[in-house]
């Protein structure tokens, strides 16, 4: 995620607020930068209007970008209030929008058009949310860990944790959230003492 904006305090402000979408541990943020800065790097970047990006970032569907301009002065960026009423939001990316959303992201975006739940309620859903998430994270890392799987073994266990096809890809991108002290645990645990462990973090 790119997000091109001329005031600093606002790129970081934005990408603070995606933070809450995904687990800490897949949160790679770098807030501005002078330059581009590649994908290994950060998986959040933050960069003034004016900065070029190389052509194979602008034609990779893995990069999304997040223009927002402004009519504020450089020392207004910091009024939250002033920034808000004055944003203009573009986003773009030669990815095409999937038939079917992720299951998480789904629920995520019916939570947040909810009109009844506060800012606090809403806070507190996609926090249980991810640890729900993450903990079917965690079957699919200790399965895949197990030994050789058919298609048919992943496509049934994704069933039984109230997943499917589209919601395959956060599950592995999640994956990279997981703790390598917990990574550790699993590869050198055997797997009956694994799979009775969901405590382990």
């Amino acid at each position: 995620m790119i997000v091109r904006c001329q005031h600093k305090a606002l790129a970081a402000q934005i990408i603070n607020s995606l933070k809450m979408l995904i687990p800490r541990g897949c949160f790679r943020p770098i807030y501005y930068s002078a330059e581009y800065m590649d994908a290994w790097r950060c998986n959040f970047l933050g960069l003034p209007l004016g900065v070029t990006l190389p052509a194979h970032v602008v034609s990779s569907p893995l990069h999304v970008q997040l223009l927002v301009t402004s009519q504020l002065a450089e020392t207004q960026a910091a009024d939250p209030e002033s920034l808000m009423s004055d944003l203009e939001i573009a986003l773009t990316s030669i990815r095409s929008v999937p038939e079917r959303v992720p299951t998480v992201m789904t629920k995520i975006e019916r939570a947040i058009l909810n009109p009844s739940l506060s800012d606090s309620v809403l806070e507190s859903f996609c926090v249980s949310l991810k640890e729900e998430w993450m903990n079917k994270v965690k079957v699919v890392f200790k399965f895949s860990r197990s030994g050789s799987r058919s298609v048919e073994d992943t496509h049934s266990l994704l069933g039984v944790l109230g997943a499917h096809e589209a919601d395959k890809q956060v599950l592995k991108f999640w994956m990279t959230g997981l703790s390598s002290h917990y990574k550790s645990h699993v590869l050198s645990a055997p797997m009956s003492q694994c799979l009775g462990n969901e405590g382990v973090s």
